[in-house]
């Protein structure tokens, strides 16, 4: 058996120009995160980013203590949320009022971006959206699985790999091994720490989850500050 331990990246700049950056607090996150990984163990074999900023900016540090260069992988890059978000915003605020009372407070509203982000997200993957962007949650999630499934191959038994990745990712994988239904997981997507750990144990028989959403290593910082979802 193997273990694949996929990272969320810290949190990234909400409400910035460029979102694909880590914040200030998302570089502390990563630091400690990557003396967590180094401590605890295990010694991994193989080291994993997705392709986005944020992900190659949470793996730098642990890279730096384990002295290997994380391979960078898109499959485990984020779904673009923008061309769906540009095609149905417009319906969604003329549908939901309270979507429109929120979209105003947004991008100075982290809770506000959220509750309007979900709504349009929970749209598209029950393909209540334009038929154009409805099959790009089928493109993401076949996407994350050929990327998994390439990891199991390439890496066989007895191994320990990390995946510095997004919650996107990591609630894909988990449909992987807990045929989850879309609605659910795009639901755990939204559940997902900044700089968590969330295991997958694979073999023969597939894959299965081990662990979800492990912050400990944040929250023996005694900092509530640390632990963030935007």
């Amino acid at each position: 058996m193997s273990v694949i331990h996929m990272v969320r990246h810290g949190q990234a700049s909400f409400g910035k120009e460029n979102y694909d950056q880590l914040s200030p607090l998302g570089m502390r996150q990563a630091e400690i995160l990557a003396a967590r990984l180094d401590r605890a163990g295990p010694e991994f074999d193989s080291l994993y980013a997705g392709n986005m900023v944020r992900h190659r900016q949470t793996a730098a540090p642990f890279a730096r203590i384990s002295g290997g260069e994380p391979l960078i992988q898109s499959h485990f890059d984020e779904f673009d949320a923008m061309p769906v978000w540009n095609s149905e915003i417009g319906r969604l605020v003329s549908d939901d009022p309270e979507a429109a009372a929120d979209l105003a407070l947004i991008p100075t509203d982290s809770r506000a971006f959220d509750r309007v982000f979900g709504k349009v997200m929970m749209r598209w993957v029950k393909g209540d959206v334009d038929p154009s962007v409805a099959g790009q949650w089928r493109e993401f999630t076949e996407r994350v699985r050929l990327g998994v499934n390439q990891l199991m191959e390439t890496h066989g038994s007895g191994k320990d790999i990390v995946v510095f990745t997004s919650a996107g990712p990591i609630a894909a994988t988990a449909r992987m091994a807990l045929s989850l239904s879309d609605e659910k997981t795009m639901e755990m997507a939204f559940q997902i720490w900044n700089a968590s750990v969330t295991r997958f144990r694979y073999g023969p028989r597939g894959i299965t989850l081990l662990g979800f959403n492990e912050v400990s290593h944040l929250e023996a910082e005694a900092d509530p500050a640390l632990i963030t979802i935007r």
